[in-house]
């Protein structure tokens, strides 16, 4: 096995190793956090808010979708040799796991997330390393502007999915 395919493997380890943080921490966090973020950051109440309100079945829905878009990504590029799609999953893992290391120098305390986003780094830099011997300039930031298009509007869906999961559970009860 090459260190490419090593890379390729690893992301959906990293992304649920991440996410376990995330699914472990995220409301308790929320719970104990919420009125402070509230008064620090009042124009991202209504958001805050809306995430605080998601049990973490719920939030795992959201985490699940990710993870199947991620292995199926990860498995069609190591069955084929066809990277293209996972360089741009990639890309929005990496987008992803810097957003929230902007989150905790914003916030100044622990979020958690910031663990396994702080351990994502050197994976990360292995592997943009490995992408850019690999890959034009242009072609990297085209994967790059697509990971983050595509990062974002998964991240949408995944949490529509997920609200709509939520709503099904509190009728179904």
């Amino acid at each position: 096995m090459d260190k490419i395919e090593i890379i390729v493997y690893s992301l959906p380890i990293m992304f649920m190793l991440h996410d376990f943080e995330e699914i472990i921490g995220l409301k308790t966090w929320f719970d104990k956090n919420g009125e402070w973020l509230d008064e620090k950051f009042p124009m991202l109440t209504k958001h805050l808010q809306s995430l605080r309100h998601l049990s973490v079945q719920t939030f795992v829905v959201a985490v699940w979708e990710e993870y199947l878009i991620i292995s199926i990504v990860t498995l069609t590029a190591l069955t084929f040799q066809w990277y293209d799609a996972w360089i741009i999953i990639f890309m929005a893992y990496s987008f992803h796991i810097i957003i929230h290391i902007i989150q905790w120098i914003i916030v100044r305390r622990y979020i958690p997330m910031i663990i396994t986003s702080l351990l994502s780094i050197p994976y990360i830099i292995w592997g943009i390393n490995n992408i850019v011997c690999s890959f034009t300039a242009i072609k990297i930031g085209g994967y790059l502007i697509a990971g983050i298009f595509i990062g974002v509007l998964n991240l949408l869906f995944a949490y529509k999915l997920a609200y709509k999961f939520d709503k099904y559970m509190n009728n179904k009860l």
